[in-house]
């Protein structure tokens, strides 16, 4: 029967579902009758495959006869037409509620034949043996690491083998382990330019009875916040100087008031607590001394939603914030740190729903909070590959995110939208060219061309002829949606370059932020599942406990720790950038205490003598910490203001 019109002209839907259903056909079957075959079933793509899987062509007249029967197989009829053959050897590869003479073997394994998958489905449900054992290795191990992590010993390594080799940065090592987090941020912080250098610039508020003429000893504040950041100058200055390569941070940790952490805590939120407290006291102190003239946005930026500043005399409702929770969920496409940030911070849509950054920040962080439903995977499931590892770049522009940029970049935003629901649209397509009633159709292609070679008798030169034109035909068939499926993909590939190329635009890339510090937790709890990835001078280092270990940036952003319990890195610090230049004259810019340092290079020569005396083998030292204060690096000009030796500088530790 007729199944509708075709005198019509088709529309770019038809045209494409027409060329698909013809390709997959191997071009036997003309544009017309891949047309009819679509109408008749409703322009439905995937009734229209299986229809002409299984022969219909859609003609004005009834279906062909049957094929005669063929006693010794109920399978493959060799004397039927090759159109309905091919059809019924994709059938039988597909179907499976029917028995199949070419389907899974009882027989013993034989590389020569068994060759034919299995098409019993999984039970996604259910678990092997190795994920069973793998689940409750992890119970016991998480189980054994809280009920130890409060009684760990701290491990304190001889004074001789804490002497630094280089230049790297010394770790900061509390008692107690239920704090090690907090000495870990303190390292991060120090470790970021603009964090050390403001630290190292600040003094402290003189009495306002002093005059500027006099040459005044300035006492170290004794309670307040500027008492707090003094403690935090002296750590930094420690860090700086001291010959040490560990240095202990119990009094500073102790003066902040820094909660310990117990076996149910999450570091992460424990981390954002004990950071938020630090810069929020850092940024009212920096901003309100004598020393800084103007509003310093080291950790703050200010932030709301937009507002059209030529079209509305409305002001916008403005917030601050140091730190920015990303909820990562694991189970996006794309599981990168730039992809959360747009469905966090903007919005695609209506203008006034976007949120903006009014006021940046030198220091931005994130707070990654994961949301994992449970560690463990299906049976059949790699367990280090279904946990997707997060990704975060060396550098990130936040110039998307500005006032100034938010009606260029809310455009850019729309035309990604566009390019993602096209490529959201070619993935539909490619996986109905894959699949046809829940199975894989190279995979059976494959399966019913194997029983043409390999399984069908050839015991006759008709019966040989016959396999072989059936074969090549599966075979032909097979390429064509192969090359489809890789037309699909290369025009996903150039729609996912183009989407990354749209924020290539010199507008949006003059705020550049690089990657100075990662924190990463293993899972179990204890100074050595808990570390960090810190640049500097010039290199990445590795923190675990006291250990420091130079890397490569590559283990830095590919670290798979914690996968499989649902962690690994829970805070990134991210900085403005810094010329080459600028980063190689850091350590002589700072504008450290001159008493300060020279109280820690006392204390080095001290510490020295003293272990020299003894029949220690001292590693070579730079010349940096042992240089005497007179040619010590300082562009600070103290006409005014020094402070005295500072409180709870390093000493030597009494070995006895």
């Amino acid at each position: 029967m007729a199944t509708s019109d075709l005198s019509t002209p088709m529309n770019a839907e038809e045209q494409a579902n027409v060329e698909l259903l013809t390709s997959m056909m191997a071009g036997d079957v003309d544009a017309q009758v891949a047309r009819r075959v679509l109408m008749k079933h409703g322009n439905d793509i995937q009734k229209a495959a299986s229809a002409m899987l299984e022969g219909d062509r859609a003609e004005e007249y009834g279906p062909r006869s049957p094929p005669p029967s063929k006693p010794e197989k109920d399978v493959i009829d060799l004397t039927a037409d090759e159109d309905s053959d091919i059809a019924a050897a994709l059938r039988m590869s597909l179907e499976t509620n029917q028995e199949q003479a070419f389907g899974p073997s009882t027989r013993a394994p034989d590389p020569n034949w068994a060759m034919v998958p299995s098409n019993k489905p999984a039970d996604p449900n259910a678990m092997s043996q190795d994920d069973h054992t793998l689940s409750r290795a992890i119970e016991e191990s998480l189980a054994a690491s809280y009920s130890q992590f409060e009684k760990e010993e701290f491990f304190e390594r001889p004074l001789s083998q804490q002497i630094r080799k280089d230049n790297r940065p010394p770790a900061l090592r509390p008692t107690l382990p239920t704090l090690h987090y907090a000495g870990l941020v303190l390292q991060a912080l120090y470790c970021v330019p603009q964090v050390r250098e403001s630290i190292a610039a600040w003094r402290p508020t003189p009495p306002e009875d002093s005059s500027s003429e006099d040459v005044m000893i300035v006492e170290p504040p004794e309670t307040g916040p500027e008492s707090l950041v003094y403690s935090i100058l002296e750590m930094f200055a420690n860090m700086e100087f001291a010959v040490l390569s560990e240095l202990s941070v119990d009094p500073l940790l102790q003066e902040l008031g820094t909660q310990m952490a117990s076996a149910v805590d999450n570091f992460g939120d424990l981390t954002e607590q004990f950071f938020g407290k630090v810069t929020y006291t850092v940024e009212n102190v920096l901003n309100g001394d004598y020393a800084n003239q103007s509003q310093k946005r080291l950790f703050h930026f200010q932030y709301g939603n937009y507002v059209d500043s030529s079209s509305s005399d409305r002001a916008p409702d403005l917030l601050e914030k140091a730190i920015v929770r990303v909820d990562i969920h694991g189970t996006e496409q794309t599981n990168d740190l730039v992809s959360y940030l747009l469905a966090q911070f903007s919005s695609h849509g209506d203008s006034m729903n976007q949120e903006v950054i009014y006021e940046p920040s030198d220091v931005v962080s994130f707070h990654l909070v994961r949301h994992l439903a449970a560690p463990l995977t299906q049976s059949g499931t790699n367990l280090e590959t279904s946990a997707k590892a997060l990704k975060y770049p060396k550098y990130i522009y936040l110039d998307q995110f500005l006032i100034e940029n938010a009606a260029l970049a809310r455009k850019k935003r729309a035309e990604q939208k566009e390019i993602d629901e096209e490529i959201a649209r070619l993935k539909t397509e490619k996986n109905g060219v894959m699949s046809f009633k829940g199975k894989d159709v190279l995979t059976n292609l494959s399966s019913a061309t194997h029983f043409y070679e390999h399984v069908i008798d050839r015991e006759t030169i008709e019966q040989q002829g016959y396999a072989d034109m059936m074969a090549a035909k599966l075979c032909k068939v097979q390429r064509n949606i192969e090359e489809h499926l890789k037309c699909i993909d290369d025009k996903m590939a150039k729609l996912r370059d183009r989407s990354a190329s749209l924020l290539d635009d010199p507008q949006l890339q003059k705020h550049r932020y690089d990657l100075r510090a990662v924190l990463v937790n293993e899972g179990p709890l204890g100074r050595k599942h808990l570390y960090s990835y810190t640049q500097h001078a010039g290199k990445w280092w590795k923190t675990v406990d006291w250990l420091v270990e130079e890397v490569s940036v590559e283990v830095v952003l590919n670290d798979p720790a914690g996968l499989h319990y649902g962690a690994g890195p829970y805070l990134l610090l991210y900085s403005r950038a810094l010329s080459e230049e600028d980063e190689k004259a850091l350590p002589e810019r700072m504008q450290w205490m001159e008493t300060m340092r020279d109280a820690v290079y006392d204390n080095n020569r001290l510490l020295i003598s003293q272990l020299s005396d003894g029949d220690v083998v001292l590693p070579e030292l730079e010349d940096y910490y042992l240089r005497p204060p007179s040619t010590a690096p300082s562009t600070y000009s103290s006409t005014s203001v020094e402070p005295p030796t500072p409180r709870g500088a390093m000493t030597p530790m009494d070995e006895s």
